[in-house]
């Protein structure tokens, strides 16, 4: 029992404060999607425990166990689509969302500029062919 105790403190002091910290974030990641895990699963019987008595109280025609089982159901609805909303999973799990980028597209970027360059190309050009008309005119003259 001595070596026991002897053997865990060798292996506590051999765990650094950044080790321990990454340990006890990975273990608090952990409670929380077994939390939702168990209370999806807990949604999911309850669901089917309201279905099944809603079933059941239509079949025999009575009215107060139906009110009861239909809202049993519904809460449990509600609560299993809540559990199993992508951004709780992302949010309990410490995982952030990537954000889209607004700016225009690359390619979107290279057409604009492909464009811009053909428009300033003509415009030289047209340039270059009205100043060269215009010195032809002036020659004849």
């Amino acid at each position: 029992m001595d070596t026991f105790t002897k053997i865990i403190e060798l292996l506590m002091n051999l765990m650094t404060a950044k080790s321990q910290g990454i340990s006890k974030q990975i273990v608090l990641t952990a409670r929380k999607l077994i939390l939702l895990i168990l209370l999806a699963c807990l949604s999911a019987a309850l669901f089917c425990v309201g279905v099944s008595m809603v079933v059941i109280d239509v079949a025999q025609k009575i009215e107060n166990p139906v009110m009861v089982g239909s809202i049993l159901a519904s809460v449990a609805l509600i609560g299993l689509i809540l559990c199993l909303n992508q951004k709780q999973w992302l949010k309990s799990s410490s995982i952030k969302e990537e954000a889209t980028p607004r700016g225009p597209s690359p390619i979107e970027q290279a057409l604009a500029l492909l464009i811009t360059d053909i428009v300033s190309e003509r415009q030289l050009k047209r340039a270059e062919m009205g100043s060269s008309s215009l010195k032809k005119a002036q020659s004849d003259e």
